[in-house]
């Protein structure tokens, strides 16, 4: 029983216990412990032998090394538990623009599929060439929040400025800046991994991380860690995009307000007759609006139409806009045309 492995032990004796009762072959799967340490998969088929009187003889059986087909298993089974957690990320960058839940879905995934203790985001401050803290998990102390390292320096330094990634297998080997070796003394870290968030070609962080105990990863392992890197750029670029139109939208809608008050004003200076009533008729609508219950966006329109409710006088000739007299009835139909002049000024 020495050379059964430890978490397959239990299992495999009290298997061995009931063989005496049954009366077909058995067959079973489990893992041994070869004699250069090695974990091998072994497959066996067992049989009971037993006298005359059915009392158990001995026991008889093949048993095969099955450890590449376990292997295969097991790899198999990695890559669709990975598959499984890139669309999980990828349906929460589709939903929502929330930057931190975002990252805190990728470093929850980070951590499992990884096996590894803690893991971190940095993000790239543009201004100061500095990375700082976004995003934890796994960590015991606070240490990590504090994160402000210069590109170029440290191993994030290093991962973001040379845009490839850092490995440090044995911390205790490799001294690094007051950053990471305050985290080896509050956080007993053995291991270190880290690569650049790169989108649209640009630097945009770095993801770290971390193991208590030494680390054996495979290209597998790899792999993963750099397919959530990139998921970790993508959901930064796109709140970054979002928050960018955002921003153009605001811009664009004040740039229009202005637009339009500029053309109720120069109403208002062409015709000192009324000079004030576009306002006055402005803060009158409003109030009426206000008063029916409207949307806050109906009486964002309500407030254009109130200041441009005259513009079509615009259209209306001097001539007869500033006559001191009485108007003839032609010039009257002129002047009720502004109406018509508004509509056509603004329809476009």
């Amino acid at each position: 029983s020495k050379v059964l492995h430890p978490d397959d032990r239990e299992y495999v004796l009290n298997q061995m216990r009931e063989i005496d009762q049954k009366e077909d072959p058995f067959e079973i799967d489990y893992r041994m412990i070869s004699r250069i340490g090695k974990v091998v998969w072994m497959h066996d088929h067992i049989t009971s032998v037993k006298d005359d009187e059915g009392n158990h003889l001995f026991w008889q059986g093949i048993a095969l090394n099955i450890t590449p087909q376990k292997q295969a298993e097991e790899k198999l089974q990695k890559q669709i538990e990975h598959l499984t957690a890139l669309r999980s990320i990828e349906r929460v960058i589709a939903s929502n623009f929330d930057l931190k839940f975002n990252l805190s879905e990728i470093l929850t995934h980070t951590t499992i599929e990884l096996g590894v203790d803690a893991a971190d985001i940095l993000l790239l401050n543009t201004t100061s060439q500095m990375l700082e803290f976004a995003a934890g998990l796994g960590f015991r102390t606070p240490a990590v929040r504090t994160a402000s390292v210069r590109l170029g320096e440290s191993c994030a330094g290093r991962v973001a400025l040379n845009r490839e990634l850092v490995q440090i297998p044995n911390l205790n080997t490799k001294p690094d800046n007051y950053h990471l070796s305050k985290l080896m003394t509050d956080e007993k870290f053995y291991c270190y991994y880290g690569i650049p968030l790169i989108a649209m070609g640009e630097v945009k962080g770095v993801l770290e991380v971390f193991h208590r105990s030494p680390l054996e990863p495979d290209n597998e392992w790899f792999n993963f860690l750099d397919a959530l890197g990139r998921q970790a750029a993508l959901a930064i670029e796109n709140v970054a995009l979002f928050e960018s139109l955002q921003r153009s939208n605001s811009e664009l809608s004040l740039a229009y307000d202005a637009t339009i008050q500029g053309w109720s004003h120069a109403l208002d200076l062409r015709d000192k007759e009324t000079e004030g009533h576009t306002q006055r008729v402005t803060e009158l609508t409003l109030r009426l609006a206000k008063s029916f219950g409207l949307r806050e966006d109906e009486i964002v329109q309500v407030r254009w139409g109130a200041l441009l409710h005259d513009i079509g006088k615009m259209g209306v000739p001097d001539e007869i806009l500033f006559k001191p007299g009485p108007l003839t009835e032609d010039e009257w139909v002129l002047m009720r045309k502004h109406p018509v002049f508004a509509f056509e000024m603004l329809s476009p």
